[in-house]
């Protein structure tokens, strides 16, 4: 068996040029979950090539009207190569297929005498699932699997992609996932909620919610936090559907004075949160951090938030890369109960009793009020449980094992 990991993520090679032509419009949350997939590959010894189109916006937000190409490598190794191809708008997905389609096809060529080959794809953009799926006919060996991490029809939930244009990009990729579809051997889905929007996956996919992100699981010291002031930190999209403006209501709310909320991130949401810190200085509104600066603001807050409330849509299809994140960075969190977090991981966590703003104040009121051993321990039992099960190696290795049934 080969397998190919057809993806989008940053290679380290041009990394930091690539976030500058970008202007810093790149997908962190993306870039992680895919570099722990390849940890992963690499953790479990299997014989993996990497074809990637990283992940970029359209020309001219993206300032070269062609993306790098080169050698992508791991732990020093080549593993396979990121592509270029041309960032127009237009013709951004056709040029995507294109090369990588090119690319695939001389992959299976050089191992055309395997029994099993396997295409790996992130995720099941018409563009990287559909250059795969381009093949089948010539290569009956090839199967391909992606791992759906969101659906399509659910990008409407963020108001940022309610314009003309964007809903007709979204009804054009949509109805090109459905074509698709039929054709795949087998899914990697994030909730169990996906299967019932993909028929096509019925019987024959696997549940992975997340992978903890290379490096998070490395022992960390603990910056003691039991100082006068008690600190909650959100790093993330600021959009009222992620539950900000509840979070800011809830905080307003509270009176104690040696309590802060420390606010990261970009959305339309920003100008309420400015509005509402101009009239209480506890409110701090950071803007949008690089990834390095939020890992460290987590490791020095004294507890870390998610505020987006189950909703029954993107909620129930989606698991927020953002609670691993935060069970791993050794401080405590507080998250609502939603439908695409598997029930172990409430134990480790603070949850308010119901979806009200007084219930959020409450929740934080007596969390922050918590001495500093209590939520010391929840902290360390939340990381120990993300190390125990949740790793690269354990994780891919569950998705090696589905795809060589």
């Amino acid at each position: 068996m080969k397998l190919i990991f057809i993806n989008t993520a940053y290679p380290q090679e041009c990394y930091e040029q690539i976030k500058t032509d970008a202007n810093g419009l790149i997908q962190a949350p993306v870039n992680v979950f895919q570099w722990a997939v390849i940890d992963g590959l690499e953790r479990n010894g299997i014989d993996y090539t990497l074809a990637c189109t990283p992940a970029l916006p359209a020309y001219p937000r993206y300032k070269r009207l062609y993306t790098p190409q080169g050698e992508m490598s791991v732990d020093g190794k080549i593993r396979g190569h990121y592509l270029s191809y041309c960032d127009l708008p237009a013709v951004k997905q056709l040029s995507e297929r294109r090369v990588l389609r090119s690319y695939l096809a001389n992959w299976c060529k050089e191992n055309e005498n395997e029994d099993k080959l396997i295409a790996l794809v992130y995720t099941q953009n018409v563009a990287q699932m559909g250059a795969a799926i381009d093949l089948k006919n010539k290569y009956p060996n090839l199967i391909v699997a992606p791992i759906v991490t969101d659906l399509i029809n659910n990008a409407m939930d963020f108001a940022s992609n309610r314009g003309f244009l964007k809903r007709v990009q979204v009804k054009l990729e949509e109805k090109g996932e459905r074509k698709l579809f039929p054709k795949v051997d087998k899914f990697i889905l994030l909730t169990a909620h996906m299967a019932e929007c993909i028929p096509e996956a019925d019987g024959k996919y696997i549940v992975v919610e997340g992978i903890a992100p290379r490096g998070s699981l490395i022992p960390k010291e603990i910056i003691r936090k039991d100082n006068e002031l008690r600190t909650i930190l959100y790093t993330g999209v600021l959009e009222e559907y992620a539950g900000i403006n509840q979070l800011i209501d809830a905080f307003h709310s509270t009176s104690d004075t040696s309590f802060r909320l420390v606010i990261c991130g970009s959305g339309i949401s920003a100008k309420y949160i400015k509005e509402i810190a101009e009239s209480d200085s506890r409110i701090i509104y950071k803007g949008k951090v690089d990834r390095a600066e939020a890992v460290q603001l987590q490791s020095k807050s004294t507890l870390l938030i998610n505020p987006r409330i189950p909703n029954g849509g993107i909620t129930k299809y989606s698991f927020p890369s953002k609670t691993m994140e935060y069970m791993t960075s050794m401080t405590p969190m507080i998250g609502y109960h939603l439908e695409g977090i598997p029930k172990e991981y409430y134990e480790h966590m603070y949850t308010p009793k119901d979806l009200s703003v007084e219930a959020l104040a409450e929740c934080i009121n007596k969390t922050l009020s918590l001495p500093f051993e209590t939520l010391q321990n929840k902290a360390i039992t939340a990381a120990e449980f993300i190390a125990k099960n949740k790793t690269s190696k354990a994780q891919v290795k569950r998705i090696l094992d589905f795809l060589k049934e």
